[in-house]
Formats: structure tokens, C-alpha cells, sequence
């Protein structure tokens, strides 16, 4: 979807099915399957909203907009947040982030430098690790991080020193482009691919699909 979401709708308007990502809390479009993710290793942190917490809007508010809640990864802390929604009667997904096997395999031995300018950079390092990458050395940078010339040298600079590869994510290897001072850093480093796995894909698909059509059904009365 575009930054305009109302704008990007209208130039969208012969698609059946438009898909915002980021979109929960934007209240600009009416929306017919609203989905919350949580990452199991972080949960929703001390459950308080920002800038007192991670939240942007209280548990219990974002609950009661949600028609489906998927739990990325394993933990108690995600068991609790599951069992809530659960007892709301919200379905929950169980899923997880699957590297890449050809890109893995494509590493082979090597020792990786791993960079990241994303929401959770802690995530991306143990996603790698978890596909037995022999994660070496890390950078984390903030949110939607741009590069700064002196970064991209000292990445480059890092990693040939040691002998290490670099890595990044596919988001941040994406924001390199273009910019005729990111070209080395953008020539050396590697995006890895990753899938979002469900444990029972069919069941959420078929939640989807049935949601898709009452909405339908409601469209046209």
C-alpha cells in the first residue's frame, strides 16, 4: 500500500484485494481481516504504550479490532499473550521465520558480519544463527536506519579485515541502492531471504478466505 492509504486504494481500484502492511492502527480504510503479530521473544514488552512502552495502543483496545493474532516464534511469555486472545475468541497462528536454504547453503562455512537497520536487529542475528550461520560479529543500527558514508566504510572495512562476509536484511540492502555512496557496501553484502512458516498454513488460509467472503457477502446487500 502506498504512504497515502485512502490514495492508494483509489489507484488500486480495480483489485479485489488490497494488503496493508503496518496497517492496524491507520483507521483511514475499513478493514475486513485485521491481523495482530507478535514476536514471541518480545511479546508486548512491559504492555504499556509508547513512549512508556513498545504499544501503540492498549492490548486490550488493539484485541478487540483483531479477527486473527499470529505468534512468530515460541516462548511463555507469547503462550500468555496466545491464551488471552484465545479467550477472546481471536484465532491464533503459529508461525516462524524460515531462512533461506539455498542462500544458507550458499554461505557454506564462512564467517559472517551481520548488519541490520530495522525494528529488531537482535531478531535477524538469532534468525541466522538458528540456520547455523557462524555469525562472527554484529551491527545494529535504528529503525529504518540510512547509511552514512562512513558507516558503509566502516562495514566494508570490518569485514575484509577479518574475513568476514557481510550480511544484511533484504529491507536494508534495498535502502543501499541508488546511493552512489552505499555502491561498495551495496556490492559486497548479502540480503538474506526469509519466509514467514506457518505451522498450519491451511487453517489460516481458510480463515482468510472466510473472512474475504462474508465480506463480499456484506458488500453486496
Amino acid at each position: 500500500m502506498a504512504r497515502d492509504r485512502v490514495k492508494g486504494a483509489g489507484i488500486a481500484a480495480g483489485a479485489s484485494v488490497l494488503v496493508m502492511d503496518d496497517g492496524f492502527h491507520n483507521p483511514s480504510l475499513a478493514k475486513d481481516f485485521s491481523v495482530l503479530v507478535v514476536d514471541a521473544r518480545r511479546g508486548i514488552g512491559n504492555g504499556r504504550i509508547i513512549p512508556a512502552g513498545p504499544l501503540r495502543a492498549p492490548l486490550d483496545a488493539q484485541l478487540a479490532r483483531a479477527h486473527a493474532m499470529v505468534v512468530v516464534g515460541t516462548s511463555l511469555r507469547a503462550s500468555a499473550i496466545a491464551g488471552t486472545a484465545r479467550g477472546r475468541n481471536i484465532a491464533v497462528a503459529q508461525a516462524h521465520l524460515q531462512a533461506d536454504a539455498g542462500f544458507i547453503a550458499g554461505l557454506g562455512r564462512s564467517r559472517v558480519l551481520a548488519f541490520a537497520g530495522i525494528g529488531d536487529p537482535e531478531k535477524f542475528f538469532a534468525t541466522l544463527a538458528e540456520a547455523g550461520v557462524a555469525v562472527a560479529a554484529t551491527r545494529s543500527f535504528p529503525d529504518h536506519h540510512r547509511y552514512t558514508r562512513a558507516e558503509a566504510e566502516a562495514l566494508c572495512d570490518d569485514a575484509d579485515r577479518d574475513g568476514l562476509a557481510l550480511v544484511t536484511t533484504e529491507k536494508d540492502l534495498a535502502r543501499l541502492a541508488g546511493d552512489d555512496a552505499m555502491t561498495k557496501l551495496a556490492a559486497h553484502a548479502h540480503a538474506l531471504p526469509v519466509t514467514l512458516a506457518f505451522e498450519d498454513e491451511d487453517r489460516f488460509k481458510s480463515l482468510l478466505l472466510e473472512r474475504l467472503a462474508a465480506a463480499r457477502r456484506t458488500n453486496d446487500q
